[in-house]
């Protein structure tokens, strides 16, 4: 796997929107802190976010044998589940984990268009991430680390051979916000690009290789700790 210029320009992009939105309205939303937690999230809070998240393939390209086409994977929703923990007032880590059930689907192909096969995997991700105005009752952040991926079952559409898929490791980059609603609950919204490496599917008589980025889009709750 290879980060090309591609790749951080597509992120960055949209990060940039982001923090140009956020970066003014922190200022103002400074003026509304709430006297139960003049500091909002500092050193040793947790915060717990539930979140709604789709996740949107970009730059999609693959190559299948011996029937040719192309390999869709399609747009996805699921519920995932974030702690995070704050090693200093503006640093913390979050680890993030989810089930994601795939329908794959063969286009264009000598048979024409024909389902693969339905994938559930989990996946988990480590994240450090930065939150520029920790006193503000809107908290920007950005974040990068890493996502792992490993299919639970792997469920071949009719007349379809058995198929063998991989574990993936991907870099991951965030931009995201939490507004404070109380003391202990905020609101969370984020976008995410995970840089994935090309995905092999193998089976009798049959391979195919997926070369497909993610981008996500989650917004939920949270609920901040203090111990």
């Amino acid at each position: 796997m290879t980060l090309t210029s591609g790749h951080f320009k597509t992120f960055s992009t949209i990060s940039a929107v982001i923090v140009s939105f956020m970066l003014p309205l922190t200022t103002q939303a400074a003026s509304h802190r709430t006297a139960l937690s003049p500091t909002g999230l500092q050193q040793g809070n947790w915060l717990i976010r539930l979140k709604a998240t789709s996740l949107m393939p970009v730059n999609e390209s693959s190559q299948t044998t011996p029937l040719g086409g192309q390999l869709e994977t399609p747009s996805r929703r699921l519920p995932t589940l974030g702690v995070s923990y704050f090693l200093t007032d503006q640093w913390s880590v979050e680890a993030m984990a989810g089930v994601i059930s795939t329908d794959y689907r063969l286009t264009d192909s000598l048979l024409g268009d024909l389902d693969i096969s339905r994938v559930k995997s989990a996946t988990v991700s480590l994240v450090a991430q930065y939150h520029f105005r920790p006193d503000a009752a809107l908290k920007p952040y950005l974040g990068a680390g890493v996502n792992h991926t490993w299919p639970i079952s792997v469920e071949p559409a009719s007349g379809v051979p058995d198929i063998d898929m991989e574990a993936l490791t991907s870099p991951l980059l965030e931009a995201g916000l939490d507004y404070r609603l109380s003391e202990h609950w905020f609101a969370s919204a984020s976008v995410g690009y995970v840089i994935t490496p090309a995905q092999h599917f193998s089976g009798e008589g049959f391979s195919a290789k997926s070369d497909t980025d993610v981008l996500t889009a989650g917004a939920g709750v949270g609920v901040g700790l203090r111990f």
